[in-house]
């Protein structure tokens, strides 16, 4: 009875410290920290500052009724094209730099 006791305990231990080893994703922690509003337009403009990146002539969409309607998705929206933007472009030059 005690070593079944025992078993049983090691693997719950087990189970909690895989489960505090993974790590959320970006879109998660900016979600639970500013919003699914605010997350859904840092994901889109994201995806359009990395599209921008990567072929320079590309226009950015964005949903603008989302965009004029929720100050929260706009942030958001303008907070990751920035930031994704920078991210990509610094990728693509050392990409570039490294077939020289």
């Amino acid at each position: 009875m005690y070593r079944a006791v025992k078993g049983f305990i090691f693997i719950i231990l087990v189970s909690v410290a895989i489960a505090g080893c993974t790590k959320p994703s970006e879109l998660d922690t900016i979600r639970n920290s500013k919003g699914s509003l605010y997350s859904e337009g840092y994901g889109s403009g994201c995806g359009a500052g990395e599209s921008k990146a990567m072929h320079p002539e590309y226009v950015a969409q964005k949903d603008m009724s989302l965009y004029q309607a929720h100050i929260r998705y706009k942030d958001g929206w303008d907070d990751g094209y920035k930031e994704c933007l920078f991210r990509k472009t610094k990728v693509m030059a050392r990409i570039a730099k490294s077939k020289q």
